[in-house]
């Protein structure tokens, strides 16, 4: 019989899942337990071996060691309060959303070690911008465009939307906003931002098609003008609420109604007319269908009935993403870290100021496979 530790602290064991949103009915059927060795753990009646301490530890995203510690992490304290600022929606997020928000809390202070004292943007938007509910989005959309300075012409001319996800995303970090991406297993979210005086952040969902990733960046974008933390849910133009600003910004940033309206393609509508004004503007259909009804060109019942179809069109096809699973997960870091925070780090590497060590925990790969990564990277910025 396996060894119990019986020096682990039940108490952070309890607050690990709780944090992590898992029940312990989730976690008794991860083990193959009844519900009550669960409680009986987080009570401190009975204790986990050390692979069962192992598995708890990979579960809710720690380390082994974290289960020893005598207090919980003071800095994590707020963010539950942060994550359902606007995810009231929402019945029930899935742990995995969870352990992102918790992933950007240590990317910004991993953006912090690495910069230390520099600052890597004296350029940055949400110092310069700030945005009330209460004010016209059009004038902010307007307004923000001008700042990055990307016109619609520029815009339209980019080869497709991978494309424009890449220059938008370029666009917005060199304003001083890092924007990370995950398959967050969860299609009910598309993203969420967290804000800090030096280092905000964006994540978007990537399971989620290129066109809706764009629309959530802008969204979460004008969250941060705003000065909000939070999730983002599904696209609509219901409530009067921030949800609404943002998405209402969002939508006008992307495809300002004045340049629209101008368009010979927008006087009619048709689903095909739709497809072929979100190809050009490099944007996804459920913003050119809300154009259309800026518009009235369409009916409000007309659009919320057709809203409401492609959303769960969209959702079915993300959820089809998400269990086939796939590719190469190195890529995929690449992809879901970006370019500029790879860069950085493996920067400070070569300077001596961030060990090897860091580098793993800074982008979630074993030491022995940093160096792998390292390559990967190197030919993609060649190639690119």
């Amino acid at each position: 019989m396996r060894e119990k530790i019986t020096n682990v602290n039940h108490n952070i064991i309890k607050w690990a899942r709780l944090k992590s949103g898992y029940s312990l009915e989730d976690i008794a059927k991860v083990f193959n337990k009844k519900k009550g060795v669960m409680e009986d753990w987080e009570a401190g009646i009975d204790f986990p071996t050390y692979i069962q301490l192992e598995k708890l530890a990979e579960k809710y995203g720690r380390s082994v060691a974290f289960f020893f510690i005598s207090d919980p992490p003071k800095q994590e304290e707020g963010l539950a309060d942060k994550v359902m600022l606007r995810s009231s929606e929402l019945v029930k997020l899935k742990p995995k959303v969870y352990s992102l928000y918790r992933q950007a809390f240590a990317r910004q202070l991993a953006l912090e070690e690495l910069f230390e004292a520099e600052d890597f943007s004296n350029d940055k938007i949400f110092n310069v911008i700030q945005a009330t509910n209460n004010r016209s989005f059009i004038e902010l959309a307007a307004e923000v465009r001008e700042y990055l300075g990307v016109s619609i012409e520029d815009q339209m001319s980019w080869k497709d939307t991978t494309t424009a996800l890449q220059m938008w995303r370029d666009e917005i970090h060199n304003k001083g906003i890092f924007v990370f991406k995950e398959a967050f297993d969860d299609n009910q979210v598309d993203g969420f931002c967290l804000t800090h005086k030096t280092f905000p952040v964006i994540y978007l969902n990537n399971t989620n098609v290129e066109s809706r990733q764009i629309f959530t960046l802008f969204h979460e974008l004008a969250h941060l003008l705003l000065g909000n933390n939070g999730i983002t849910s599904d696209l609509t133009f219901k409530n009067k609420n921030d949800e609404q600003f943002c998405n209402h910004f969002s939508s006008e940033f992307l495809v300002p109604l004045e340049h629209f309206s101008k368009h010979p393609s927008s006087v009619e509508y048709s689903d095909e007319a739709v497809s072929d004004l979100a190809n050009e503007y490099k944007v996804s259909l459920q913003v050119i269908l809300y154009k259309f009804r800026q518009k009235e060109v369409i009916s409000e019942p007309f659009f919320q009935r057709k809203l409401s179809e492609w959303i769960k069109r969209g959702k079915n096809k993300a959820a089809n993403s998400q269990s086939s699973g796939g590719g190469n997960y190195y890529y995929n870091q690449i992809m879901y870290l970006g370019r500029h925070f790879l860069t950085l780090a493996f920067k400070k590497h070569y300077e001596g100021k961030c060990s090897v060590d860091q580098l793993a925990s800074y982008f979630n790969v074993q030491e022995k496979n940093i160096s792998k990564l390292e390559d990967i990277f190197i030919q993609r910025i060649a190639n690119a």
